[in-house]
């Protein structure tokens, strides 16, 4: 299995839908109707691109990359298109110690006392997993920031690693072993691409 760059095409797609996959379940009583839910973990990110219309250069892109991908053998580093995050940012923002789980996770390098530097709905990555944050956080005068989000981390990040703000990437694969495409007078070609993201990545 090899994890390739998503292709760089002249424009990015015309829709990306994203879907958030929770992994959970409920049960109901038969006697009381009493409602309990389990969190069984494994939740995720899919996305599905659409292009309309490519032609010449970008089709013989994408084609090849398919192509490669061989179905659902290798995994794509798949950027968020579109990303519009409304949080202030700035500085470095790094990992702020070793061995962190969770839905939470301590960041250092952020530039100084930043309220919002964060916002819920704000998509990040870090360790090669695509993060959607759930709280606002402002940076503190260390530029300190701990980070709310979901899904939940699935490894731990080693210390110092990189967090990524404006162009998020997470780690993808197909979600079929077929994958179409049409050719339309003009010479134009439409493909609806669907993915989810690898968790054993």
């Amino acid at each position: 299995m090899t994890t390739y760059a998503f292709p760089t095409l002249s424009r990015p797609p015309n829709n990306m839908v994203v879907e958030y996959r929770s992994n959970t379940d409920i049960f109901r009583s038969p006697i009381t109707g009493a409602i309990q839910t389990a969190d069984r973990g494994g939740e995720h990110i899919a996305a599905t691109l659409t292009y309309n219309s490519l032609e010449t250069a970008d089709r013989a892109l994408l084609i090849g990359f398919l192509a490669k991908m061989n179905g659902q053998q290798h995994r794509v580093t798949l950027p968020f298109f579109g990303v519009d995050n409304q949080g202030s940012f700035g500085g470095t923002p790094i990992v702020n110690g070793a061995s962190q789980t969770g839905l939470t996770l301590n960041i250092d390098g952020a530039s100084n006392n930043i309220t919002g530097w964060i916002k819920a709905g704000d998509v990040f990555s870090v360790n090669g997993e695509m993060k959607i944050a759930t709280a606002d956080a402002n940076s503190n005068g260390s530029g300190q920031v701990t980070l709310s989000f979901s899904p939940r981390l699935r490894s731990s990040p080693p210390d110092s690693d990189p967090i990524e703000t404006t162009a998020p990437t997470g780690v993808f694969m197909l979600s079929n072993p077929t994958q179409t495409w049409n050719y339309r007078p003009g010479d134009f070609s439409d493909f609806v691409l669907n993915f989810f993201e690898d968790i054993a990545s």
